[in-house]
């Protein structure tokens, strides 16, 4: 079994698809973020995408994902949420 260490992705690390998943709705290129890794005789990611409707959980090997390296969307204005009205 791998160390921590020699794991290629890291729990809470952002990834993105480097192929289709269609039986999950996915797409190349969609960010999500790696919840937990299983290992076996190889390691696999379980990483959840939002989706429109409700977040979805793939469970993914390396060859399906990346480390996602582009910039996070920031919010301009991360307080007015939580402004009383």
């Amino acid at each position: 079994m791998a160390s921590f260490s020699e794991h290629l992705h890291h729990i809470d690390e952002r990834v993105h698809l480097t192929v289709d998943v269609p039986d999950l709705g996915l797409h190349r290129g969609e960010v999500g973020l790696v919840c937990s890794i299983w290992s076996f005789d190889s390691d696999a990611y379980e990483v959840e995408f939002e989706e429109p409707d409700y977040p979805v959980r793939a469970l993914l090997v390396d060859e399906q994902i990346q480390t996602d390296e582009r910039p996070q969307k920031v919010d301009a204005n991360p307080g007015d949420s939580e402004r009383p009205s």
